[in-house]
């Protein structure tokens, strides 16, 4: 009695098919494969996929538009039946593919009338359903969010719901998407990249970024690149290609990097990265070794979330420090303070309630070059460490609404809103454009760049609403304007000193009216916070 056939693993396999098809299959190899195909129902299906495959894109060349040609006479071509001439000619594909003496011999030990059956599926004409691009596969993945996407093609418009076939690609010219794998893992898209899913728990990233963050249950999630394959190992990490390198950042956890490019077709481990360290990977001068060296953990350059594109409906923080309407600041709470502190107090300093476009407000009209007003909330008013670092910990937002004219050529930024926790700093300064409408300079580093101004369209003359809401887990900021989304990852240079403060600069003339600023805590309610946190509230006067 002979003995069995060893068994083959998922990766023998895939090799074996593979070259069936090209037909560079040995005999004995062939055997092998009729064997496993006879005996194990996954492998047949593994096989019935490839050569849906194989033909799904000999189809798809098929029926790639050729060149029209009128007729010598001038008259049209004469339209073929959709239905007869499109069997026809997936018939033809299927004979030809099945004459293949090596693909018949399998045919037959897998049942030759299902293979027949599955490539007319293959060929009949596609319907519109969810995502026309999967028809026919099974969905591995779904876009779950998008944030201004351009698609390099609109073809087919890819939207929150779209699901993904293995072997499917996204290619983002700009904007976000997150894209969430049937095993759990999600997958953040920043444009210019193209990616593609290679599976329930794996996908492809050709070029450009992306942040993978894989739970428990997706251990194991790997992207794969040109040079080498990132193996989550319960983690959030970020991988970037380009310029012919990859490089692997990890955010938590730790990851593995694996490649099979040493000549033999074997994975091999090259090492493993925790959180707070990178690697980058390149090949050697020989063109074929894999090398990879420690770089600085850049996490900042990494989109990690998704954030919505209005701030409606987001959770409502529990406020602590605040000025509204028309009171003035120092009845509030806010310390009162001027720059420089030689300059006599108040000279050529109107500050007064007022009410505008309907809205009370408190305003500040500083004709001088020589002054400038500060309104603050630092440690002696409630800013405690014990409040910031529940602040750090939990998130943090920061509101205002402000009105900013001028009648002189105006400056970047006279008046502001700022906030420092002791580490780093978030600073806005509305102002008005060379148009007359109003601006904001934001004075730190974003999405957009580092400071940037934003012009707000059909401003002037009203009151302009903004919103900072900080993310702990990426220490940085998104910021709304007019409830909607201006930019991410807002955050600025480091700042030692602790304080909350708004009002006018010095060296500028300014008029802003500031009907809203607040500051306040996510996820926390009154009855949570710590007595510090209470003694926090500046309802009361610190005098």
């Amino acid at each position: 009695m002979s003995s069995p056939t060893p068994p083959l693993d998922s990766t023998e396999l895939r090799r074996l098919i593979e070259a069936l098809h090209d037909e560079t299959i040995t005999p004995e190899e062939k055997a092998r494969l009729a064997e496993r195909l006879l005996h194990d129902e996954a492998a047949r299906e593994l096989y019935v996929q490839y050569m849906y495959l194989y033909a799904r894109l000999r189809w798809d060349r098929r029926c790639e538009p050729e060149p029209s040609s009128p007729l010598p006479n001038g008259q049209p071509t004469q339209a073929r039946s959709p239905i007869l001439g499109h069997l026809g000619s997936v018939l033809q594909t299927g004979i030809e593919f099945l004459s293949r003496p090596l693909v018949l011999t399998i045919a037959v030990a897998v049942g030759l009338p299902g293979l027949i059956l599955l490539i007319l599926a293959v060929g009949l004409p596609r319907h519109p359903i969810e995502n026309p691009r999967a028809v026919g596969t099974v969905a591995v993945a779904r876009i779950t969010k998008i944030l201004r996407p351009v698609w390099e093609s609109e073809d087919v418009p890819l939207s929150i719901g779209t699901t993904l076939a293995s072997g499917q690609s996204v290619h983002l010219l700009e904007g976000l998407s997150e894209i969430e794998f049937a095993n759990g893992a999600s997958v953040i898209l920043e444009g210019p990249v193209l990616f593609e899913a290679r599976g329930r728990n794996a996908g492809f990233l050709h070029k450009g970024s992306v942040v993978a963050t894989a739970g428990p249950a997706a251990k194991g999630f790997s992207i794969h690149t040109p040079l080498a394959t990132i193996v989550d190992l319960g983690t959030e990490f970020g991988v970037k290609v380009a310029d012919g390198q990859a490089e692997a950042h990890v955010f938590q956890g730790e990851v593995e990097i694996e490649s099979d490019r040493d000549g033999a077709g074997a994975v091999r481990p090259l090492r493993r990265i925790h959180a707070g360290h990178a690697t980058q990977i390149q090949l050697a001068g020989n063109g074929k070794t894999i090398q990879t060296k420690d770089v600085a953990s850049t996490p900042d350059r990494f989109v990690r979330r998704v954030p919505p594109e209005s701030n409606a409906g987001l959770p409502e923080p529990r406020i602590v420090f605040s000025h509204r309407g028309d009171r003035d600041p120092t009845t509030e709470g806010w310390s009162f303070l001027w720059e420089p502190k030689t300059s006599p107090r108040l000279e050529g300093v109107d500050m007064k309630p007022v009410t505008e476009n309907g809205v009370a407000a408190w305003s500040i009209d500083d004709r001088t070059t020589k002054m400038g007003v500060t309104y603050r909330v630092i440690e002696a008013q409630g800013l405690n460490p014990t409040l910031i670092d529940t602040a750090r910990s939990r998130g943090w937002v920061i509101r205002a609404r402000i009105k900013v004219t001028a009648d002189w050529k105006p400056v970047r930024g006279e008046s502001f809103l700022s906030y420092w926790d002791g580490r780093r700093a978030w600073r806005l300064h509305p102002t008005v454009n060379a148009q007359g409408d109003q601006a904001l300079f934001v004075f730190a580093s974003s999405s957009l760049g580092e400071g940037v101004t934003i012009d707000i369209p059909n401003s002037r003359d009203r009151f302009v609403d903004y919103e900072l809401r900080y993310h702990p887990e990426t220490d940085d900021a998104d910021l709304y304007i007019d409830g909607r989304l201006a930019a991410t990852k807002v955050f600025a240079e480091q700042k030692s000193r602790v304080s909350f403060h708004f009002g006018t600069i010095d060296k500028t003339k300014s008029h802003p009216r500031f009907a809203q600023v607040e500051w306040g805590i996510l996820d926390a309610t009154p009855q949570q916070g710590t007595e510090s946190e209470k003694q926090g509230n500046n309802s009361e006067d610190p005098s």
